[in-house]
């Protein structure tokens, strides 16, 4: 029943992003969505009940909602879904995007109404470029719209969003495919960051806003900001500190530019299969064993906190983080020592 009803939910947060006519809509666009859009905003406490109940529904919506381009003014290139061929259907930055280019109209040759190739080669990773590219663009300048995808018709409806919603529990597979689940087990990972993973694509890890599902507890909130409802994504993701982590590693990667996805697709995309980063062989294989063991430290670290009420200092745990990936690199693979990491910056 709680699944049924996160759909129907979902169908307001559609009517929501697609019918601006509706004066409830506006009065909520208003209030809630004046300065962030509406994939971004994260909800508060002085929310209306209503209010987070849509909110809710986003991870739900971001499965299948999708904008097809028209003449690509309405269309922001960093912030909406508008790639129905990459997981997320978001691109995140893979080259010089800081151009001034915000709209997907700026990366369009006008008249000819086709693709500026080399625009999208310096502003996103071979993999997005394709998945772009896929895209007709139709020459008689029709607007930009939004999109269900797993229906034909393109409108969303309830069973639809429930039936997605519920694949991966009927799935034989689980969560991910069954080429991905193989290479996940086949990988040099030791068994302990396999199983974590294995729980993070399940969302059985027994973070607050798992554990609040099945009992009533007082606090749900991210022990380490205490800004948000601690699910996985959050804790690994979105959380100031893990972002930190992930900054100050060797690649630098800033975690916003992942805000769409959800924590399995980033799992999949990212550590598991390496293609988001256009990362070479050995630096992939590399990557996969630090996100490994930063997650792993950084869940030690939360229980530290929660239990023991002992704080960590992130600048020593990413020190940690990345002698241990290293050495476990080099004891499963025999792989050298990579270049210095960046410092953390302070």
């Amino acid at each position: 029943m709680e699944d049924l009803n996160l759909a129907l939910l979902a169908k307001l947060g559609w009517q929501f992003c697609t019918n601006n006519d509706c004066l409830w809509v506006q009065m909520l666009k208003v209030k809630y969505c004046k300065l962030q859009h509406f994939f971004e905003v994260q909800s508060s406490s002085t929310d209306s009940w209503l209010w987070k109940r849509i909110l809710k529904s986003k991870e739900l919506l971001s499965k299948g909602m999708c904008m097809i381009v028209g003449d690509g003014t309405n269309i922001d290139i960093w912030k909406d879904p508008w790639v129905p061929f990459i997981p997320g259907f978001r691109p995140f930055p893979g080259g010089d995007h800081g151009l001034g280019s915000n709209l997907v109209s700026d990366l369009i040759i006008k008249p000819a109404w086709v693709w500026n190739s080399a625009k999208l080669h310096s502003f996103f990773y071979p993999l997005q470029v394709d998945g772009i590219l896929k895209i007709q663009i139709s020459p008689n300048q029709s607007l930009d719209r939004w999109a269900w995808i797993h229906n034909s018709n393109g409108v969303f409806s309830v069973k639809s969003a429930y039936l997605k919603d519920q694949e991966a529990r009927f799935s034989y597979d689980g969560p991910l495919p069954k080429n991905v689940w193989k290479v996940l087990w086949n990988s040099h990972l030791h068994e302990r960051y396999k199983v974590l993973i294995w729980k993070l694509c399940w969302d059985i890890l027994p973070v607050r806003g798992v554990i609040c599902r099945r009992f009533h507890i007082v606090d749900t909130s991210c022990p380490f900001c205490g800004a948000n409802v601690e699910s996985a994504k959050h804790l690994f993701m979105e959380c100031k500190f893990s972002k930190l982590l992930w900054m100050g590693s060797r690649w630098s990667l800033r975690m916003d530019a992942f805000s769409h996805l959800s924590l399995m697709d980033w799992l999949y995309i990212i550590p598991i299969n390496g293609s988001g980063l256009h990362l070479a062989k050995d630096d992939a294989l590399h990557f996969l064993h630090f996100a490994a063991v930063l997650m792993d430290m950084v869940w030690f670290s939360r229980n530290k906190l929660v239990f023991d009420k002992v704080d960590t200092d992130p600048k020593e745990l990413l020190l940690t983080i990345e002698r241990l990936s290293l050495e476990h690199l080099k004891a499963k693979n025999g792989v050298s020592r990579p270049p210095d990491l960046h410092p953390l910056s302070t």
